[in-house]
């Protein structure tokens, strides 16, 4: 009966992620793993085209689907939903190891449900794929697998996204920690040293294997690493405490408020295993606050281990001898983040405006110009290549840096940076904070060029708008006559002397070493370089 129980779970987990999976547009980043990815299927070396930011190994498994059935919103985001329930079944797994039957039956169900990863597994982010590896890694490790078999999840994990460190590192840290209440401590540290060891190299082996030993590939790979490490630590202007409103967010606020009272009460437990989850839970989101992390996809990793906390909670504090009072409070603890999940699918489905816009964009003259100044857009993209590509049309909506580069007859898109606008939900989740309808929190959205848009309103003809969720959010424009354009600038960074410092100590370091780099990489870094200069 247990079996049916949790195959039961598992189809639930399925609906929530497949069922209208493409009936949303692209994010952003999706809309560039899709662009990416298309260039693989074209023949191009995903080290070359991203230079590992994040490593290829996602979009490899997404390149599956889009292979066999075409390019489309579905085909791209399939694999996160599938890797998103097989997440589901090792949750299943290793509480049933830790405790019993009914906490693992808990905790898979709220995975199933919990809002935060359902919405992340129905979407091309690379961050389901990669929680799943780095939690099989910690299941193999617990199963005490052979070092070889946890080394190459954690290899397959870091080839995913290099946060997969922060989380194996953690856990590792514990297991040394344990050493306090181990008789034979000398016994224990060298088991575990040596077995973490061997881990890490192993790990660190199949990175160099999967880049052929190209030293190009090589090249990426470090390089991606120490940017994402060093560049992309603080990228927006929101506060620390942003990050712990969208882990309430992404909870939903029961599933937050257990959380709580599950770190309180089992941080004393003399149980092993609870220790284990409030130290992860705890450790990681600090570890995320000190790096100054302000989107939800830096959470996904922590939230199998999250709900793991609040199952064994539920479990201890919750009376079993009352058994209908039992399941009004288990049923309550599924149902209200599964009804959470469903009202943000049927939200976010209503997200059409690219492919409205993208589809009037098509519908204009072929040799018309299509300008755009801010590029985290889906009509006006680069890849890692730096050229431009889009799904949502095939003509050129062209990002240019200054309204200098505009001209008579071009057309010019504005989108809407007012507080409150779901135009600029750069992911799942990332929106204003409210809590009984009170904002908590709403993001500070700067208009990237005030004066060159309020231009183009006053001298331009509106020939197109879009809504958002029944609000107006984009906006094209024709200027007839170019005049005397204001001159701006901005940023969307709140680290830019951080990141331009980095390129510019690179570009130093380089200088006249390229020799060994395939021509498109060459021609990214000089780029990169000529523009700092």
């Amino acid at each position: 009966m247990n079996k049916r129980y949790i195959w039961l779970i598992l189809v639930l987990a399925l609906l929530f992620r497949v069922v209208l999976l493409g009936g949303q547009d692209l994010y952003y980043d999706e809309h560039g793993y899709l662009n990416v990815v298309s260039l693989f299927l074209e023949g191009e070396s995903l080290w070359e085209v991203v230079l590992a930011q994040p490593p290829p190994l996602a979009m490899w498994i997404q390149a599956i689907p889009m292979y066999l059935f075409g390019i489309s919103t579905f085909t791209v985001r399939i694999m996160e939903a599938l890797f998103g329930v097989i997440t589901v079944g090792i949750v299943y797994l290793i509480m049933r190891k830790w405790y019993d039957e009914k906490t693992s039956l808990l905790a898979a169900a709220l995975m199933a449900v919990v809002p935060i990863h359902v919405l992340f597994s129905r979407s091309a982010f690379v961050e389901i794929i990669v929680t799943l590896l780095s939690v099989i890694v910690i299941y193999c490790y617990e199963e005490e697998y052979p070092w070889y078999v946890v080394g190459l999840f954690f290899g397959l994990a870091m080839l995913t996204k290099f946060s997969a460190l922060t989380l194996v590192a953690l856990y590792f840290i514990f297991v040394f920690l344990r050493m306090i209440n181990v008789k034979d401590r000398w016994k224990y540290f060298k088991l575990h040293f040596f077995r973490q060891l061997y881990v890490t190299l192993t790990a660190i082996g199949l990175l160099l294997v999967a880049t052929g030993f190209k030293p190009q590939n090589i090249f990426a790979l470090s390089y991606g690493f120490v940017y994402l490490s060093v560049i992309q630590s603080v990228l927006s202007s929101d506060p620390f405490y942003y990050v712990l409103m969208l882990f309430y967010q992404g909870l939903s606020p029961l599933l937050f408020l257990v959380v709580l009272i599950g770190i309180l009460y089992l941080w004393k437990s003399k149980e092993h295993k609870d220790g284990l989850l409030v130290f992860l839970v705890v450790s990681f989101i600090v570890v995320t606050l000190l790096q100054g992390r302000s989107s939800v996809r830096h959470l996904v990793l922590i939230i199998p281990f999250t709900i793991m906390l609040v199952s064994r909670t539920v479990m201890k504090l919750v009376p079993h001898k009352n058994k209908v009072f039992f399941g009004v409070v288990i049923g309550l603890m599924i149902f209200y983040p599964a009804v959470w999940t469903v009202a943000a699918i049927s939200e976010n489905i209503s997200y059409t405006p690219w492919s409205e816009m993208g589809e009037f964009v098509d519908s204009l003259p072929s040799d018309i110009s299509v300008k755009y100044t801010f590029p985290y857009h889906s009509l006006a993209s680069t890849t890692g290549t730096g050229g431009f590509e889009s799904f949502y049309t095939s003509q050129n909506v062209e990002i240019i840096k200054s309204g200098d580069e505009l001209v008579d007859g071009d057309y010019y898109l504005i989108a809407d940076f007012s507080i409150g606008s779901s135009l600029l939900y750069s992911e799942p989740l990332k929106t204003d904070i409210y809590f009984l309808g009170y904002p908590l929190y709403l993001l500070d959205r700067e208009v990237p060029f005030p004066a060159l848009e309020e231009y183009v309103k006053r001298e331009g003809t509106l020939v197109k708008s879009v809504d958002c969720q029944g609000t107006p959010c984009l906006w094209l424009y024709q200027l007839e006559t170019v005049g005397e354009i204001p001159q701006e600038e901005y940023t969307f960074f709140a680290n830019a002397d951080k990141k331009e410092d980095f390129f510019r100590y690179f570009c130093e370091k380089l200088d006249g070493k390229l020799g060994l780099l395939p021509s498109r990489l060459k021609g990214q870094i000089d780029r990169k370089c000529v523009s700092l200069e």
